[in-house]
């Protein structure tokens, strides 16, 4: 059993899902997944948290002792060995040692200087006060002696704090080193153990993976994936995996020469999955294993066309909160720049922005829309007010857009932004998002913060 399957099985054993595991953790939901189908291993740390979530310990999670769950059925490959984990307590144990007793060593001697320092301020004001002694009894030569006595004293301790000082930096320069050497050896333990942990967990001998075409018209991609397992069996059958979001497609492989699977995946383009993961599952003797072969980031995005919005004017008006805020003079400038995928020769259908409206936002509502200048492409009029502008020759190119007399209220700490809402040819609308401002009062004056945050098809936005 891998280490991805321990954790699975734990979690679904204390009945909770991989958000809640995730929420537990400080991780995504993803970050589990990856886990559990063993494309990723946990750090340390996060090893030591499922510990004592699980109520198992980290070496059950690791298969190196007998409580780990099944362990009966984990073959040799899924432990460390004696040695291994000789070595780990070895290494942890001598730099805790080391460090504390570097540290008790350091505190011994920080007391020694405080001890001498006092002594010697003692030792000064003794000497002031035979001074003050002296000088009533010998009024000019006594204050003359007493002077003399006391500059002494001042360059003497003056010396001797630039020394304090000197130690006191060549103890903290030591410490430091030793913290970075026992942190080197730490991160170097633990790239040793996800080694040892990815090497058991392999199942194949080679597995590659490529995008073999985009159809935006369709709204699918093909994957093209093969692999080779480590361990081949008369009778294997391989599936591939892909994974997007909550849901997933599978497609079953081809057995070819020198056991190598292969196939080919299609996939939908849906908004909202931010990952694709691609895995190879091989069913041997009833049993089925999975090895992850490749990820890909969000691929709706990537077929959409390069879009920008850029509001003009509005950060240079003054605001106030809760009193009429006028739109006159604002702009806003919508910016095609062409195609993510331009070089990408397996895409099919490129898609270019079709129609364009523009909007200014507070706390990503919409708040007036914007009309485009004279000699700006055909406007198309709704009920409603708004404009939807009709630019089916628009490849590359600006459009610029004007708000008119309009007013609008704001109330510190509102978010103010100009964002576009863009349709490409195949009706798929999304939203590009300038800039954020927010009303803020600073030193009795009241201005606009820029909050940089510029984004594709940001979350929230109502309009």
């Amino acid at each position: 059993m891998t280490v991805g399957s321990r954790i699975a099985e734990l979690r679904k054993q204390k009945g909770l899902s991989q958000e809640a595991l995730g929420e537990a953790l400080g991780v995504t939901r993803q970050s589990i997944s990856k886990w559990e189908s063993d494309s990723a291993l946990p750090e340390i740390e996060k090893l030591v948290s499922m510990s004592r979530i699980f109520g198992v310990s980290v070496g059950a999670l690791l298969g190196v002792e007998e409580n780990a769950p099944d362990t009966a059925d984990a073959g040799a490959k899924d432990e460390l060995t004696p040695a291994q984990l000789k070595m780990v307590e070895e290494i942890v144990s001598r730099y805790t040692a080391a460090l504390r007793e570097e540290n008790d060593r350091r505190r011994e001697e920080e007391r020694f200087r405080a001890n001498a320092a006092a002594k010697k301020e003692r030792e000064a004001d003794d000497e002031e006060a035979k001074a003050e002694i002296k000088r009533k009894q010998r009024k000019e030569i006594g204050a003359v002696a007493a002077v003399c006595a006391l500059c002494v004293v001042i360059v003497l301790f003056s010396h001797r704090l630039e020394d304090l000082d000197s130690n006191y930096r060549g103890v903290q320069n030591t410490l430091v080193n030793l913290q970075s050497s026992v942190n080197r050896e730490i991160n170097g333990l633990a790239n040793r153990v996800e080694s040892i942990l990815a090497e058991q967990n392999a199942l194949t001998a080679d597995y590659g993976c490529e995008i073999k075409a985009v159809d935006v018209e369709k709204g699918t991609v093909t994957f093209f994936l093969y692999a080779v397992p480590k361990v081949y069996k008369e009778g294997m059958q391989v599936e591939f995996v892909a994974e997007y979001g909550e849901k997933s497609v599978s497609a079953a492989a081809k057995e070819g020469e020198n056991a190598r699977f292969s196939g080919e995946l299609v996939c939908p383009l849906e908004e909202g999955a931010e990952t694709t993961l691609l895995s190879a599952a091989f069913y041997i003797d009833g049993e089925r294993k999975t090895q992850p072969v490749s990820e890909y980031g969000d691929l709706y995005a990537m077929t959409l066309p390069i879009m920008s919005v850029h509001g003009l004017n509005l950060m240079w008006k003054a605001a106030e909160p809760g009193k009429p805020f006028s739109l006159s003079g604002c702009q806003a400038l919508v910016n095609s720049a062409g195609y993510p995928i331009e070089d990408l020769p397996y895409v099919q259908g490129r898609p270019w922005p079709e129609k364009v409206r523009v909007g200014i936002f507070i706390n990503k509502k919409i708040a007036a829309w914007a009309m485009p200048d004279p000699g700006e492409p055909v406007v198309v009029g709704n009920s409603s007010g708004n404009a939807t502008v009709a630019v089916p020759e628009m490849r590359e190119g600006d459009i610029l857009f004007s708000f008119g007399d309009e007013e609008i209220t704001l109330q510190l700490g509102d978010e103010l932004a100009v964002a576009a809402v863009i349709e490409d040819q195949y009706g798929r609308e999304f939203l590009v998002a300038d800039n954020a401002l927010t009303l803020m009062e600073e030193a009795n004056e009241l201005v606009w913060a820029e909050n940089v945050d510029t984004l594709l098809c940001p979350p929230g936005y109502e309009y």
